[in-house]
């Protein structure tokens, strides 16, 4: 991971979720724009990992697509 020098590396770095240390306070437009999307990204609901595994099985279901276990996989690959 590299570490942020400049203003604009500290609000990208927030956004990419490798910092979590505050930011300064905007100076120009770029930054309050950036300052923004940081703080959405910092409000956005991370799903569960229920939440994911309902949906993947839900859009597997509907779409007729059969996955195969890692188990069945290893059983067909070792005959």
């Amino acid at each position: 991971m590299m570490e942020p020098i400049t203003r604009q590396d500290m609000f990208l770095a927030n956004a990419a979720g490798q910092v979590n240390s505050d930011l300064p306070t905007p100076i120009t437009r770029e930054e309050y724009y950036l300052n923004e999307i940081c703080g959405r990204l910092d409000s956005m609901e991370r799903p569960t990992d229920t939440q994911v595994q309902t949906a993947i099985d839900h859009y597997l279901d509907e779409n007729g697509i059969v996955f195969n276990t890692s188990a069945e996989i290893t059983e067909v690959l070792n005959g």
